[in-house]
Parts: C-alpha cells; structure tokens; sequence
C-alpha cells in the first residue's frame, strides 16, 4: 500500500467468487474470494489503495473505482 503508516490494511479469505474491500473500525478490509484469489487479490488491494488515500468511495467514485480496479486485474 506503498508508504502508508497512518492506516491499519488486512486481508481475508473469503468463500465463493466475490471479494469486497470496507472500513470496519477504522481498519481497511480487503475480503478475498477463494476462487481467483490472485485476480481478486489485486482487485480488491486497488479499492484499499483508493480507501487509505481518499476514504471510502462517494456514489460519484464508486464506478471509476470499479473501473480502475478491474483494469488493475485484468492488465
């Protein structure tokens, strides 16, 4: 998460296909699925990168935030 001291970053394994990234208790969340774990992996770690930067997303962020972390995926 490059340089960042002032947040808290975790991962978990979660089941099914379906990761998610979340604030919880001031700790950044990065949930990843057990199927495609490493796609998913630097899917979600995109969405704690935008997270520790800048907070959760606003409405007005969330697509070009989905946006950036499947390009991150898939490239």
């Amino acid at each position: 998460m490059g340089n960042a001291t002032d947040h808290t970053f975790t991962y978990e394994k979660v089941d099914g296909n379906v990761g998610c990234a979340d604030i919880i208790d001031g700790v950044i969340v990065m949930s990843i699925s057990n199927i495609c774990s490493l796609s998913n992996g630097v899917h979600e770690s995109s969405h704690g990168y935008d997270f520790g930067k800048n907070g959760k997303y606003t409405k007005s962020e969330f697509l070009p935030g989905e946006v950036k972390a499947y390009d991150r995926q898939f490239f």
